[in-house]
């Protein structure tokens, strides 16, 4: 379609950022040939693509790195003034040393080579294979002399070290750690952790380049943990050992690793993976972790390991009725490492999942919890009919026991589950949260539910929450003794280019008690002016209607004068609507 409708590229540029970030490798190859297509018919790529798509430099596939090589290459051959962008120009300059550093293929760095040429910084760079290793190091040091060029080098330390550690080269080891000693360490040496590591037994030197890492830099740089995280995810397995293995060398040296990183290795311990060495290594983790979730866990899978060596369970049946937690597991990790694959042929009812919850019983088990939560998200996914019938028919007791699960301290990747499964019910059963709320004793105990929800960056799970928290507003709850999420509904109004959640905000705001407390309605207003000077005009007419609302005689007299500077915009209906509001703020004043 991009090849007949190229022009199209302005509307359809997130759809092929998500094609070109897609798990599956065919798939992100046509992401980088609809580049070079709209390259080739002539069309303007958008900046924010083009920025978007040079992590295509980084992809395990060695044609999707081709490919993007040369689109890169063409791009700037066509449209050099392209690098007058800092930023553009920082970053390809940044991946193409990289690859021409690094990358296996000569195809490749012979491309990056040609394309580097085009940059006047990178002359430089250019011959660097053919020189001696003194002058590579001399080169190294230019190059560290542009911070663009950091993760460049460190990678290109990373690719000669592991060649030396596996020839068992010590000779250059020293080289390479004497020449890194030399260095600020940045957070691009982190790239280089796994071999500090591995050779820190042997080699006092990068023991104490791991020290002053670890003295700069207390957490793993984010930068770092995304990369970790994707390779986590990664279908290669190899991949994802090597993730799993690093996550274990930062927990030894005394780093905290994100809750979200956390929750994967739980997620591999729980669930039965492709080889038993990422299930080991996930539990050694666990082991070293001190929270009481991860203790649980890695007690639970014990205790589930040794149950299976004593009674050699296996059966093809889920009876979440008649069986115990320890035969349910089994069951399951039978299925799951046999012909299924995913967990929505278990037949589940909501009741029978509360059975099982551990926040019912510690009896009961964490494991088995999560299992059952994750099922019963997945046939919730699928219309599961006798489930759509339990949320109508018990949504008291549904709601309340997820809102319990959501905000339990104990356990974090429970909680997260909750979550997530509360979002799948709003997807699948519009109302459904609104009317649950509603329908409460006392419904204001969940306004922190409806606060966890406008964090989620989804809109219609943002919309469900706004909707919901409007009702609760006209039914007498007070914005005014909850200021923390009237910031939330007020933040959400900044980007009217989100136009459902633009107007439910503001549907919110309007209702709002903020009259009734001065100084609050001083602090809206004041950001819904701010607003005002970057919104599009049709947004425009929706946010002076708040003065309208709730008196435009209310609010200070600075204020005032910002509001009425908008009578002069080019927009004939502002202009009249900030007119009328003056000649009522001057006829209250006078009455």
């Amino acid at each position: 379609m991009l090849y007949a409708f190229p022009s199209e590229i302005d509307y359809k540029q997130d759809l092929i950022q998500t094609i070109l970030a897609d798990r599956v490798y065919l798939v992100r190859s046509i992401g980088a040939w609809i580049l070079q297509i709209i390259l080739e018919r002539g069309f303007k790529i958008p900046e924010k693509l083009i920025i978007e798509s040079i992590a295509g430099f980084d992809d395990p596939n060695m044609e999707i790195r081709q490919d993007c090589a040369i689109f890169y290459n063409k791009l700037i051959k066509k449209y050099p003034e392209i690098l007058k962008n800092s930023e553009i120009s920082s970053k390809l300059q940044g991946s193409l040393t990289t690859k021409y550093f690094t990358d296996h293929f000569t195809v490749i760095r012979t491309i990056c080579e040609d394309t580097l040429k085009l940059i006047p910084e990178s002359k430089e760079l250019i011959g660097y294979e053919s020189k001696n290793l003194e002058e590579k190091f001399k080169t190294l040091e230019k190059a560290l002399d542009h911070p663009e060029l950091n993760k460049s080098v460190v990678i290109r330390l990373k690719v000669k070290l592991k060649s030396y550690i596996r020839s068992e080269d010590s000779e250059n080891i020293v080289k390479i750690l004497e020449f890194i000693e030399k260095q600020e360490l940045t957070e691009e040496y982190f790239d280089l952790f796994h071999e500090l590591f591995k050779l820190k037994k042997d080699f006092e030197i990068a023991g104490e380049l791991l020290k002053r890492l670890k003295n700069k830099f207390s957490e793993v740089p984010k930068s770092r943990e995304a990369i970790i995280y994707g390779n986590l995810n990664e279908m290669i397995i190899s991949r994802r050992i090597n993730a799993v293995n690093e996550i274990f060398e930062y927990i030894l040296e005394g780093y905290k690793i994100s809750e979200r990183i956390t929750r994967k290795i739980k997620e591999f311990v729980i669930y039965p993976q492709a080889t038993p060495k990422i299930t080991e290594l996930s539990l050694k983790i666990l082991e070293k972790i001190d929270t009481e979730e991860s203790k649980k866990i890695f007690e639970e899978k014990q205790e589930l390991e040794n149950y299976i060596l004593e009674n050699n369970f296996e059966s093809e049946v889920v009876d979440i009725k008649n069986q115990t937690w320890q035969e349910i597991y089994f069951s399951l990790k039978y299925l799951l490492t046999h012909d299924y694959k995913t967990l929505n042929y278990v037949d589940l009812e909501f009741l029978d999942f509360m059975k099982f919850s551990i926040l019912n019983s510690e009896r009961n088990s964490l494991i088995i919890t999560i299992i059952l939560l994750d099922i019963f998200k997945a046939n919730l996914k699928s219309g599961d009919t006798n489930l759509m019938y339990e949320l109508g028919k018990y949504k008291k007791s549904v709601l309340n026991n997820i809102f319990k699960i959501i905000f339990n301290e104990k356990y974090p990747l429970l909680a997260y589950k909750g979550l997530e499964c509360l979002k799948v019910i709003i997807t699948k059963k519009t109302s459904w949260f609104e009317e649950s709320v509603l329908n409460a004793e006392n419904f204001e105990e969940y306004l922190p539910l409806i606060s966890k929800l406008l964090d989620e960056n989804e809109p219609q799970i943002q919309v469900e929450a706004l909707e919901t928290l409007a009702s609760m507003v006209k039914l007498n709850v007070k914005c005014t003794e909850h200021p923390e999420i009237s910031k939330k509904v007020l933040e959400l109004i900044s980007d009217d280019k989100k136009w459902i959640i633009f107007k439910k905000a503001l549907e919110v705001i309007y209702s709002c008690n903020f009259e009734d407390n001065l100084e609050m309605l001083e602090k809206v207003s004041n950001q819904i002016i701010e607003y005002l000077k970057t919104s599009n005009d049709d947004s425009k007419l929706f946010l002076i209607k708040f003065f309208k609302i709730k008196g435009i005689d209310k609010i200070p007299d600075y204020l005032f004068d910002e509001l009425k500077t908008f009578e002069t915009s080019s927009n004939p209906y502002v202009s009249s609507e900030i007119a009328e509001l003056i000649k009522k703020r001057k006829m209250n004043t006078n009455y």
